[in-house]
Parts: C-alpha cells; structure tokens; sequence
C-alpha cells in the first residue's frame, strides 16, 4: 500500500478523477461524498476505496492518520451563484475550517487545497503568477465563489503557520473533460452538450471573451505533481498556457469538428450570473519547475470529452 489519502467531494468531476488516479496507483482513499448511489456508480466495490457520508461543513470523526488530506469539495456552477451562494461559501470556508482542524489534531505529511484562478478577479490583461492580488467586488453576489475561495487559501496558510501544518494550494483555470457536468451554464459544458446534441453551438455575447482551458487528466497530473513535490504554504497554477482561446474560437474548433454552426449573441439564460471576467492568461512557470508539463491540446481534448459523453 503506497498512501492512506482522504479527499473531499470525492464524487465531484475534478476529484473523482483525482481519486481514480489515485486508487489505480495503489493508494487507500477515502473519501467524502453525499450521494451514495452516485458514489458506488463511480467508484464500485474497491477494497482500498471507504466512502464517508457525510456533509464536509461537519466536525470529521475518524481515527485515522492519512498521509495526504485533499479538500476539493465546492459548488462551482454559476447558476448556483445566484440561486445558492450561501452553499457555494460554506465548502470553502466552514468546511476548510474542519478539515484543517482534523489536520492540525494528526498532521498529514501534505494538506492541499483545491482552490480556482477565480481567485485573480476581474479583467486581467496579462498572465497572472500566484503572486498576483486578486481584484474583486465582494458586494457582488457572484462573487461568493471567488472571496470564499480567498478565505480558504488565507486559512490553509495561517493553520500551516500557527500548526505547522505542510500544505499547498492549487488554483485550476477552467478544467473538461469526459463526466463533466453538461449544461451548467459554464460555456465549455455548454458548448460540449450542444455538439452531444449535435445542435448549433450557442454564443450567449459576443464570442469576445477568453479563457484558459486544461484537459482533466492534465490536471490530475498537475494536481498530483503539487501534491507531492510542492513546497510547504506556496500555491500552484494549472492551466495550460497554449489553450487560452475566445468563446468563438472555442465555438468554432467544436462547430468545424462536427459539422454545425455558431449563433451569436444568444440571450443570458434565466438565473445564470455573467461573469465580468473577459480574459484569464496564465503564468505556470512554478507547475512546470517542478516538472509538470500539459499533454493535450483542445483540439484532441474536445474531441475526446464529446465522443466520452455520447
């Protein structure tokens, strides 16, 4: 047996896949979810898998010393934002509080949290290392995902100090790939239900804004890269700096490997908040001085997160 880990939101897209990886290589994990049905859909009857049931903004009452402590649970749809933003900042603060009290009481060789880029804020015209303030309003309503995000790294950071509890921090740009969510107001997941559908591909603006995109097992790599070679209270970007591409551009490489079209200008759906970012580059000089290097391009991941979702 190489680790015991535990991993919150074990059954949400970015940490399913991170507990997979890690259950093929041998580890233990267990693992925090809500859903049993979904879990046992996604995991089986693995002896080195141990579901927990439970909700992450409680107390944990376990006896168990893990190697690593990953918390990656957290509500990260827009339409959400809006409707639940009370259960959007409870993940990332309440329950990063409680995980991190379990780590200060058997101190793990790593703590690493899942935070996002939406940490850097709005309107950013160059890449931003992990160095970077972030700018943000947090009287906005959207801005519950971002700020509560802030809180958490900033508590990651004082129980590492005043605990002297080994952590690393890192911040994903905008991550797809097969089992994502479809249709959530994201415009990847959007534009990926659209060519499952074999539909037109749907712009809701001008097509103008940009985002940098990672293939999901690009992350788990970098994730785990972090993991276990990142240095004590530093916090990690991954992204892929080759994959930073406007809505249209993204809309156009799908619509031309399918055969469909690209509408414009589409109207905002009922309940979805718009995000006032219109571009995030990446620096990832730090993720790659460790190593780390992206392996897939849109154009191969695209293909393979739509065929995956058929």
């Amino acid at each position: 047996m190489k680790n015991k880990v535990l991993i919150t939101g074990a059954t949400g897209f970015l940490c399913s896949k991170l507990t997979k990886r890690l259950l093929a290589e041998g580890n233990e994990v267990w693992g925090l979810c809500r859903n049993i049905e979904k879990a046992n859909k996604i995991f089986g009857n693995s002896r080195f898998w141990h579901p927990i049931f439970q909700d992450v903004c409680q107390a944990l009452d376990l006896d168990i010393n893990f190697d690593y402590i990953i918390h990656g649970a957290s509500p990260a749809t827009p339409q959400m934002y809006k409707s639940y933003p009370v259960d959007v900042i409870k993940p990332n603060t309440i329950g990063t509080l409680f995980m991190l009290e379990y780590a200060r009481r058997r101190p793990p060789k790593k703590f690493m949290f899942i935070s996002s880029a939406a940490v850097y804020g709005e309107n950013l015209s160059k890449p931003c290392n992990e160095d970077t303030p972030g700018i943000g309003n947090p009287l906005e309503l959207r801005s519950c995902y971002e700020e509560s995000k802030r809180l958490g790294e900033n508590l990651v950071v004082s129980f590492g100090h005043q605990y002297d509890i080994n952590n690393s921090i890192i911040r994903p740009y905008h991550v797809y790939g097969p089992g994502m969510s479809l249709g959530d107001g994201r415009v990847i997941s959007d534009f990926v239900l659209n060519a499952k559908n074999r539909e037109n591909i749907l712009i809701r603006g001008d097509g103008n804004t940009s985002r940098t995109l990672l293939y999901i097992e690009d992350f788990i790599d970098g994730a785990l890269t972090v993991l276990f070679n990142g240095l004590n209270g530093n916090a990690y970007n991954v992204g892929n700096p080759d994959a930073e591409l406007t809505t249209r551009d993204m809309a156009n490489t799908i619509a031309s490997i399918y055969g469909l079209k690209v509408i414009i200008n589409i109207p905002v759906k009922e309940g979805y908040l718009p995000s006032p970012i219109t571009r995030m580059p990446i620096d990832v000089n730090k993720l790659l001085a460790l190593g780390w290097r992206p392996k897939v391009s849109f154009y191969e991941g695209i293909k393979i997160t739509v065929e995956g979702s058929l």
